[in-house]
């Protein structure tokens, strides 16, 4: 039996860089018809990664 393919999209639609370790983006993301969410985000770049810092739904659709 084979896996289930999903298919999805994510759009970035704004993102600010500082160059201080902590990097915002506003963006979307759809599943082929299953409905979508938008999402505001604050990355930090720490250890050499780069890690949430703190993340929010902002509309679902």
């Amino acid at each position: 039996m084979t896996q289930p393919q999903w298919h999805w999209r994510a759009y970035f639609e704004k993102v600010d860089f500082t160059f201080t370790h902590n990097e915002s983006f506003e963006g979307s993301k759809d599943r082929s018809g299953k409905g979508a969410i938008g999402v505001e985000s604050t990355v930090h770049f720490d250890d050499g990664d780069w890690r949430i810092k703190e993340s929010k739904q902002t509309w679902v659709s």
